[in-house]
């Protein structure tokens, strides 16, 4: 398997592969898991904002995708998603 830095082009694939991930939840706990119906539009200009920021570590793989954050940029990518500042579940 190789790994390798995630780049600018590696997003939609790692959008289609969440929204996936996200659907196998819904059918295996539907009352846990509950996507919503915008799931991957959302998603998609948080990873693009992560990609290439220095104090991030994302990764791609055959397989996937994995993406560490420090402190810092993990507040920087909520304030990204939710201009208020406060997260919603």
């Amino acid at each position: 398997m190789t790994v390798r830095s995630a780049t600018a082009a590696d997003v939609p694939p790692m959008v289609e592969w969440a929204d996936r991930k996200r659907e196998e939840y819904a059918r295996a706990q539907p009352r846990f898991w509950r996507p919503a119906q915008d799931a991957a539009e959302r998603h998609r200009p948080f990873l693009e904002g992560l990609i290439g920021q220095e104090d991030v570590i994302a990764l791609v793989s055959g397989g996937g995708f994995a993406i560490g954050l420090s402190e810092r940029s993990s507040r920087r990518a909520d304030s990204r998603s939710h201009p208020n500042g406060v997260s919603r579940s």
